[in-house]
């Protein structure tokens, strides 16, 4: 199992917010999609713009897609993949709350230590 796939199981994609006015719920089959790209073609239809961000301007999925991509760029991605990945977490790390999730109490989506998933720690 690789180390991506990990990180995707552990996110309840459906109980999120996505940019698209869908939950998350399809998310998962678009990282599944993305991933398996071995053409820029084979990507068509998969892009993670307009559901992590709009304009960097974060969705509640955001975060939770973070680990996802940082767990992925580590594997044999296709080139367009790898620059979709890295151009996201730029538009992540440098957006703010949608005022959508403003109004939704969630204004501290943008790189905040406390805004992202937390990891319990090993003992």
């Amino acid at each position: 199992m690789t180390a991506w796939r990990l990180e995707l199981g552990r996110h309840d994609w459906p109980a999120l917010r996505c940019g698209c006015g869908r939950s998350g719920a399809h998310l998962a089959e678009s990282f599944r999609r993305l991933l398996a790209a071995r053409s820029a073609r084979e990507t068509a239809g998969h892009t993670l713009e307009n559901h992590l961000e709009v304009q960097s301007m974060l969705f509640e999925v955001a975060p939770h897609a973070v680990p996802v991509m940082l767990a992925a760029l580590a594997e044999d991605l296709h080139d367009c993949v790898r620059r979709h990945f890295l151009g996201m977490l730029e538009y992540l790390v440098t957006g703010e709350s949608h005022r959508s999730e403003a109004e939704a109490g969630r204004r501290g989506l943008a790189w905040r230590r406390s805004a992202w998933p937390r990891r319990a720690r090993a003992s």
